[in-house]
């Protein structure tokens, strides 16, 4: 299955996290706060989508249309 990277800019710290298209959403915030050592429900995210050339709130809906556009091989 193919994975994808997403770079994290926190507190002037860059993180990049490799994912695979099956994670959720809730999965991808706590591996952001484990590795921030922050808790969930204290940051928001937001993705920079190129299509819209601008950031985008990651919720449950985007993350879903991010699965389905990302190749399963």
């Amino acid at each position: 299955m193919a994975s994808y990277n997403l770079v994290i800019l926190c507190d002037h710290r860059t993180y990049e996290l490799f994912v695979n298209p099956n994670l959720s959403k809730s999965e991808i915030v706590e591996r952001i706060a484990s590795h921030f050592d922050l808790s969930q429900n204290s940051f928001h995210v937001q993705i920079y989508d190129e299509r819209f050339l601008d950031y985008i709130d990651f919720d449950e809906e985007y993350a879903e249309e991010l699965q389905q556009r990302l190749p399963r091989t």
